[in-house]
């Protein structure tokens, strides 16, 4: 092959990748914060959201892990959660410390499993006052159907914390709107070029779906694009299967909630945080989904805090950003709210907790 005809050759090939990266890398002039633009490599200048979100100034004002042995001391409170509880900042579990005083750990469902977790030694040994499954709404028949209670009772408590409710310092975050250098920037377009390609050979590899709000719903989003819904895709599909799984996770259910009745002073609590499609389904321009709630259904099994209620609420007050619009994920505000709904739970079924004011 002549010099110049592979020189052609390899412009030919490489030219249109290089001018697609050149592109994207000044048509998406903002770093992608959210995992749905990630996903989807939608422009954060479009969905990112535009108001400032509530939060603490510390990260987490309690242990967060994703490693079991890093559960080697007693706790007040332990939580078996997902990615909520985990959320930089704005973690519900900050309030939750905050307003009763009590030190807690949270174990990442993902990779501590809660089987795993409820045969730890030292649940046994030194059972906290409060062990709280939290799960986002699509996922909780997934790690129900593969529990495994142990045989084993938990025991009294032999460490009674004394410590008083404490006010967290607080602040309020914007987006980040600006990359650190030219790298990231390159990179990010170099993801975007992957992303969009990908999608557009192969729809089913498309992650997130963006649908139209209906022409009467409320402002949802301080996004610009506030009258479309970005979803997970995964969202969907996990639904279509409820109702033959229901039977089978709400046996579990029953086991968990059975095994800790007997427990003479620890007290059980399952937190289920709606997600997106359950809270905006009622808003989307499309045929309302199969199985979009399951809070109800279990609410009327056992007595659990009413996240859905709650973020309906905020809705109906014209809170914006319950849910982020570029973020499977809810927002600063939210999440103190889903804390304060969590101590008011607990106050029922456990009167000696003592409660700070909110602020």
């Amino acid at each position: 092959m002549q010099p110049n005809t592979y020189i052609a050759l390899l412009v030919s090939i490489c030219g249109p990748y290089v001018l697609a990266v050149a592109y994207f890398s000044f048509a998406h002039s903002q770093p992608l914060v959210g995992d749905l633009t990630r996903l989807s490599g939608m422009s954060e200048e479009e969905f990112g959201w535009n108001e400032a979100q509530k939060g603490y100034s510390e990260s987490h004002n309690f242990v967060v892990t994703h490693d079991l042995t890093d559960y080697n001391k007693p706790y007040d409170i332990v939580v078996a959660g997902d990615s909520f509880s985990f959320l930089e900042n704005t973690s519900w579990v900050n309030t939750l410390v905050e307003q009763t005083g009590l030190n807690a750990i949270v174990l990442h469902l993902n990779h501590v499993p809660l089987s795993d977790l409820l045969q730890h030694p030292l649940l046994h040994q030194s059972p906290p006052k409060y062990f709280v499954l939290e799960s986002v709404n699509r996922r909780l028949y997934d790690r129900l159907e593969v529990l495994e209670i142990p045989e084993r009772t938990l025991g009294p408590r032999k460490e009674i914390n004394t410590s008083e409710p404490t006010e967290f310092e607080k602040r309020e975050f914007s987006r980040e709107v600006n990359f650190h250098d030219m790298e990231n920037r390159l990179a990010q377009a170099i993801h975007l070029v992957s992303v969009r390609w990908k999608c557009f050979v192969d729809d089913s590899t498309c992650k997130v779906a963006v649908l139209k709000t209906k022409p009467d719903a409320p402002k949802l989003f301080s996004s610009k694009a506030s009258s479309e819904l970005a979803l997970l895709r995964g969202a969907y599909r996990s639904r279509k299967h409820w109702n033959r799984r229901s039977p089978a996770a709400m046996r579990r259910l029953k086991q968990l909630t059975s095994y800790f009745e007997v427990a003479p002073d620890t007290d059980f609590m399952l937190l289920i945080y709606p997600d997106r499609l359950s809270l905006y389904a009622n808003y989307i321009d499309a045929p309302y989904p199969e199985n979009a709630q399951l809070i109800p259904e279990i609410a009327k099994t056992m007595s659990i805090p009413r996240l859905d209620l709650a973020f309906q609420e905020l809705v109906d007050e014209g809170v914006v950003d319950v849910f982020l619009p570029n973020d499977s994920h809810t927002g600063g505000y939210a999440n103190i709210v889903a804390g304060r709904v969590a101590v008011d739970h607990l106050l029922k079924v456990s009167g000696n907790v003592r409660i700070a004011q909110s602020h």
